[in-house]
């Protein structure tokens, strides 16, 4: 059985079912059905569009034999990438920044920028609750940081081929040197369970004090 519009076929039944040459076009709120029980439902709401699987015993599967992309309705801006036996990647505004890889996972900035982990412990209801992996997009810097002051600041930080500085509440304590480890002024080396010997320089004076 054929149809045709304007002497232009349109629709035929064939030995396997029917095939459609041209577009199918529902109103708002019409749902195409597939499956004995109508499960798998794809329709649009006059707001939103919809690929489900109502009521289903399996699973809801999208399959491609090279590479499945998610992107933004102008075609250009990618979304999130699922290639073939390879990588998973995830954008924001059209730059990846989460990738995987046969090792692990990749997070990336974007070109000039920051790398950024966050870690958000209770909800991330207060300061105190986050924390940060940074990688600095400008000097290539590692740290981990802390926001319970009410700003970023870090409590660790790692230079390639350099030193290692440790921070107490955003002020430096502690950092590696190509000639081995040095404390800033006042900062104190103590010793014993309550701190009784200390060794540090106040600036102008080395101490060894005892309390």
């Amino acid at each position: 059985v054929e149809l045709y519009y304007d002497n232009s076929k349109k629709f035929e039944t064939t030995s396997t079912g029917v095939e459609i040459h041209g577009q199918i076009q529902m109103d708002d709120g019409h749902i195409a059905r597939f499956g004995n029980s109508g499960d798998l439902q794809i329709y649009h709401t006059g707001s939103h569009s919809h690929v489900s699987d109502r009521g289903g015993a399996g699973n809801l599967n999208i399959e491609s034999n090279n590479q499945v992309n998610i992107k933004q309705n102008d075609a250009e801006h990618y979304m999130a990438k699922f290639e073939q036996g390879a990588a998973v990647k995830l954008y924001h505004n059209n730059v990846k920044h989460f990738e995987t890889n046969n090792a692990g996972v990749t997070v990336l900035g974007a070109e000039g920028g920051d790398a950024n982990i966050y870690l958000y412990a209770d909800e991330g209801d207060d300061d105190a609750d986050k924390w940060q992996i940074k990688a600095d997009g400008g000097s290539g810097a590692f740290q981990i940081r802390n926001e319970a002051g009410g700003s970023w600041a870090a409590n660790l930080e790692c230079n390639g081929n350099g030193n290692v500085e440790l921070n107490y509440d955003a002020a430096l304590k502690f950092e590696t040197k190509s000639f081995g480890a040095q404390m800033p002024n006042n900062s104190q080396l103590k010793f014993g369970n309550s701190g009784s010997l200390a060794i540090y320089n106040d600036g102008s004076h080395s101490r060894i004090t005892n309390s």
